[in-house]
């Protein structure tokens, strides 16, 4: 069974089927909101566009969320995806005081980088990485570790400077990146 992510239709375009509004996400059968940026201007839904396209596009890895399915209704555009129950990778560290045994880590660091390098052999940067972005699959402690949320990522392209676009937060930035 998957969760079900929606997009409320401001513009809907019904050749490809995305559209705009806001961006709901849910672990369980209920949805809840997220901020998800101007769904109703052209860039906006070019941004929509181009996730569910990375999505259909990347499959097949175990730390990737798994996408099942984009549909309209005349309101909403509907995620069908992977559910993962476990929560995210930041509430785990806050939730061990922000200390976590370096085996543990190592096992994290190691599902990290290796659906990084995934994508980015299939053309793909995500552009968001973050602890909020990784969620766990059951709520077990030894459970794998799923990247989620695909909005800011895009299609390599030969010649494009991906280093003007990216977007991130100071607290999660390397000390080189930030200065």
């Amino acid at each position: 069974m998957g969760h079900l992510c929606s997009k409320s239709v401001s513009d809907v375009n019904h050749d490809t089927g995305i559209s705009g509004g806001s961006h709901t996400r849910s672990s369980h059968s209920g949805a809840s909101p997220i901020a998800y940026g101007d769904m109703t201007s052209a860039v906006g839904i070019e941004d929509v566009r181009r996730e569910v396209k990375i999505l259909k596009a990347l499959s097949g890895h175990k730390n990737l969320v798994q996408f099942h399915d984009a549909f309209e209704d005349a309101n909403n555009i509907y995620m069908v995806m992977e559910l993962c129950e476990g929560g995210e990778l930041l509430e785990r560290i806050v939730s061990r005081g922000g200390r976590y045994p370096e085996q543990e880590s190592k096992t994290i660091l190691v599902q990290i980088l290796n659906v990084v390098a995934f994508f980015h052999l299939q053309g793909v940067v995500h552009r968001d990485l973050k602890p909020e972005n990784f969620l766990f699959v059951k709520k077990d402690e030894n459970t794998g570790l799923k990247v989620i949320d695909f909005g800011l990522s895009d299609f390599v392209k030969p010649g494009k400077n991906f280093w003007s676009l990216c977007m991130f937060l100071a607290l999660f930035c390397s000390l080189n990146i930030c200065i």
